[in-house]
């Protein structure tokens, strides 16, 4: 009887282990839910107006809306505006819906939300800084072998950036939008959260993400001239609508003579696949300038399937064939595998370089460790201007798939990058 009793509680114990271990190997679910990373305004909203629309046409358009309120970018494209929209008679996904089933391409509308970058840590504050202090640095003369880039960010310390030696981009064609402020000296770039002409970095993110680029052109001796556009605070915080403006900015800068080859954008955030079937307003602007600028964007660092998961990540996710979505991975030995917080998907990211283990250095003899996918766009940032400048200066499309040509294929990453491929 003892025996028996001791058998049955062995192979009870035994079904027990049995149980555990199964539940512990269970694989997590591929495709879990996840809570987006934008706020989307309850009562705003962005359009953009065709040229030929004039102002009373435009007039009548925002009443039939039930517009509250309206304001345009402040420099840039001014056919921009966001409405406040009255949510007594119709919320914003009607007024969306509304404006395009009217309109018919004469007035086009999406939703205003607001976003977060990662924290930044170990950055100084700046003192204040005037116009006037950086002209110096500007530089209307380009090289035939040099590379412009755009940088829309939290903007830039001017002061490190310089005492490092960094050249800011002023092309004569640039949009000056403070023609009439007798103190005002037009540098490089736009402000969109001061409306201002300096960009004076309060974060640290854009000066970091620029002085990761341009270290490395300095490295391999590649002439570049950096336009700062700053779209975040001193928090880190922006919302689409600054995004939005940006690229209106260097459309004008386009339209006016001016020229932009790459455009870093180490920013995004995650939003429900519902609201990102269509692309939307600032995929349609990013690809109207694909035979002018390619645009490298960071994939986020929520370390969720952008591809399959219920959520996209913009503006990775987006189909402008401009842009190249960029993830991070980790190296162990002789194996590669995505990184935990990097987002990864096959059909929306290009690309994988390392996440983490890039440094920079200012002045002081201090060095900064940087991570994330935002330090993996700008090393792409980097090394496609390189190869831009040494492979005859291809066409933004051409650049991208002759740049993604050039990396290696990793199978164990086909289902988190397109067609695996990394850079190391």
């Amino acid at each position: 009887m003892k025996k028996f009793t001791y058998l049955f509680f062995v192979f009870t114990l035994l079904i027990s282990q049995s149980c555990e271990k199964d539940e512990s190997q269970e694989e997590e679910p591929q495709n879990e839910n996840h809570e987006p990373t934008v706020t989307i305004s309850p009562n705003q909203m962005i359009v953009r107006f065709e040229d030929s629309v004039l102002e009373d046409d435009r007039i009548a358009i925002r009443n039939e809306s039930n517009v509250t309120d309206f304001k345009k970018c402040d420099c840039g494209n001014e056919n921009i505006e966001l409405w406040g929209i009255d949510t007594d008679i119709l919320d914003v996904e009607q007024a969306i819906r509304g404006l395009k089933r009217r309109q018919r391409g004469r007035a086009e509308g999406d939703y205003q939300f607001s976003f977060t970058l990662p924290t930044v840590t170990n950055f100084q504050v700046p003192d204040a800084i005037i116009p006037s202090d950086i002209v110096q640095f500007t530089s209307n003369t380009l090289d035939p072998e040099t590379v412009t880039i755009a940088v829309i960010d939290t903007g830039l310390d001017y002061r490190k950036y310089f005492d490092a030696g960094g050249l800011l981009y002023q092309d004569p064609g640039a949009p000056d939008c403070e023609p009439e402020n007798p103190e005002h000296f037009h540098t490089s770039g736009w402000n969109f959260v001061e409306n201002t002409g300096t960009s004076l970095d309060l974060n640290g993110h854009g000066t970091y993400v620029t002085t990761l680029i341009t270290s490395t052109l300095e490295e391999k001796v590649i002439g570049y001239r950096i336009m700062p556009i700053q779209a975040f605070n001193e928090n880190g915080e922006g919302s689409l609508w600054n995004i939005i403006c940006a690229i209106g900015y260097l459309q004008r800068v386009k339209a006016e003579g001016g020229t932009i080859h790459i455009v870093n954008a180490s920013f995004g955030g995650t939003i429900e696949k519902e609201l990102f079937e269509n692309d939307g307003l600032l995929s349609t602007m990013i690809g109207e300038l694909q035979n002018d600028m390619l645009f490298i964007t960071s994939a986020g660092n929520e370390g969720i399937d952008t591809d399959n998961s219920n959520l996209r990540h913009f503006p990775s996710g987006f189909t402008a064939e401009n842009i190249l979505g960029v993830g991070g991975f980790i190296e162990k030995g002789s194996d590669i595998n995505m990184q935990p917080e990097s987002n990864y998907g096959n059909l929306s990211i290009d690309i994988a370089v390392p996440f983490e283990g890039y440094t920079i250095q200012f002045d002081d003899p201090s060095t900064i460790d940087l991570r994330g996918t935002s330090y993996s766009a700008a090393r792409v940032s980097a090394l496609i201007s390189e190869y831009y400048i040494n492979n005859g200066k291809p066409s933004p499309i051409n650049l991208k798939n002759q740049f993604l040509s050039t990396a290696t294929s990793v199978s164990a990453l086909n289902d988190s990058i397109n067609s695996g491929r990394v850079l190391r």
